[in-house]
């Protein structure tokens, strides 16, 4: 499973995945946010002032952690939204959930070219 997913309905997911596997919890830590969700954390994450690094995404860990991904050797697993739907959930913890808060993945995704690559497989298929 990757580390990092990003996905239009990230918190139905991390739900869907926690309640299907709950004895071996498969979207760690914190539920697949990128932070203990605490009122402070929240806070800072809604102003734009929290930033959670994963430097493993860019080098592997020198150390993999057991049972860590082959490329980037974390056993972390996040869920995430993309910026065109952080708005699509109206639970205030999720908005540790953003794509932006990641230093290695802002700016670098572009998740509207996948948006429309979607909208041209879904035309293609009912036309």
């Amino acid at each position: 499973m990757p580390n990092v997913i990003i996905y239009d309905s990230a918190w139905g997911l991390a739900t869907h995945l926690y309640l299907r596997a709950s004895e071996k919890v498969p979207i760690a830590p914190f539920e697949g946010r990128l932070a203990e969700p605490t009122e402070s954390n929240i806070e800072l994450a809604k102003c734009g002032q929290l930033k959670v690094s994963l430097p493993w995404l860019n080098t592997k860990k020198t150390v993999p952690d057991l049972n860590g991904h082959p490329v980037t050797g974390s056993s972390d697993h996040y869920v995430l939204y993309d910026r065109f739907h952080e708005a699509n959930t109206k639970n205030c913890k999720d908005v540790l959930r953003k794509l932006t808060l990641v230093p290695q993945l802002a700016g670098r995704v572009n998740s509207q070219v996948a948006e429309q690559l979607f909208a041209k497989m879904k035309k293609k298929t009912t036309s």
